[in-house]
């Protein structure tokens, strides 16, 4: 997504696997973006071995890490080919969790040692949501390789919040994201901190009927696991509080800080609006939200309580019965 996004403003190197990149060779994979038809994805990819020797004909500005957390290992990986060098690269992380900064920096000392501060961090939280589709091909070529075209589907624009772990302005990162389809807030400071609580807050709600095995849209609908969701938010929020931070007001339209206060309230009192709730968050999210990052999602509401002394056993238990429906 981003690298069709940003294909205008920057030149792009990927870096992937060899089924990925044999993939984008044979035009395995297409792009929807919103309600455009699909197009073909196309991007010059390289193998993780060929980075170092790549980096003669093509050296970077920025290295976007878009891998699963933990990321530190990756980060290691890549960053060790710019140790002792005069200019190294920023990073963009666009990962989901609170710990997600803290693991980069642990992979960028292992890697550079005490020039890993030289490293600046760029914070990018994504809104919208990516779905990702495998359709069998028709074509008779394709067919013939027996393969499969996998669809990436997203809504244009796509809204953002980023911002330099530095606190500082994150360079000219705006004014290329303005140039693509992007709607972007810019945060430093404290409002940083305020922009990662609030993505973790939209990436918490369907976590609970996601552990129960339910789409986002019918877990806010059904009455118990709705109380769970509730109350699986509401510790996040004390924990927040605890931690003497708070969430955005607006973040890509979404009133987060005005939701943090509703969801204070108690169950019984917002049960009446789950519909309304429903309609508002979960609208096209028809499955189950992905576990497999359940360590970065409600795994951080339980570190942060533990850090300030906050509760949180309804975290505790949707932790464990992820990790359950996983196995």
């Amino acid at each position: 997504m981003f690298a069709r996004e940003l294909r205008e403003a920057v030149e792009i190197i990927g870096v992937g696997m060899a089924r990925e990149i044999e993939a984008i060779g044979h035009q395995g994979i297409e792009i929807r973006r919103g309600k455009n038809g699909s197009e073909k994805f196309n991007v010059c990819a390289i193998l993780p071995e060929n980075f170092n020797t790549n980096l003669g004909k093509k050296y970077p500005d920025f290295i976007w890490m878009a891998v699963r957390n933990p990321v530190s290992d990756a980060v290691e990986f890549y960053y060790r080919n710019f140790k002792g060098k005069d200019r190294i690269p920023a990073m963009i992380l666009s990962q989901n969790g609170l710990s997600v900064i803290g693991d980069a920096k642990a992979g960028l000392t292992r890697a550079l040692g005490h020039e890993a501060d030289k490293v600046r961090i760029i914070r990018v939280s994504l809104i919208n949501g990516v779905d990702l589709i495998a359709e069998q091909t028709v074509s008779d070529e394709a067919a013939a390789r027996q393969s499969e075209i996998m669809t990436i589907a997203y809504k244009i624009p796509i809204k953002l919040g980023f911002g330099a772990a530095d606190g500082q302005k994150a360079m000219d990162l705006k004014k290329v994201f303005n140039t693509g389809k992007f709607k972007c807030q810019e945060f430093s400071g404290s409002n940083l901190v305020r922009m990662e609580n609030s993505k973790l807050f939209t990436n918490l709600i369907g976590m609970a009927a996601a552990a129960n095995g339910l789409p986002v849209s019918a877990g806010l609908l059904d009455k118990k696991v709705f109380t769970e969701e509730a109350a699986m938010l509401k510790e996040f929020i004390l924990a927040v509080k605890a931690s003497d931070s708070g969430f955005v007001d607006n973040f890509a339209g979404y009133p987060i800080n005005f939701f943090a206060k509703l969801f204070l309230l108690p169950a019984g009192w917002l049960m009446p609006f789950r519909a309304v709730f429903e309609h508002i968050v979960a609208k096209g999210r028809n499955r189950p939200k992905d576990l497999s990052e359940i360590d970065y999602y409600n795994g951080e509401v339980i570190k942060l309580g533990k850090r300030f002394g906050i509760p949180t056993p309804v975290n505790e238990r949707i932790v464990a019965q992820a990790k359950k429906r996983k196995v």
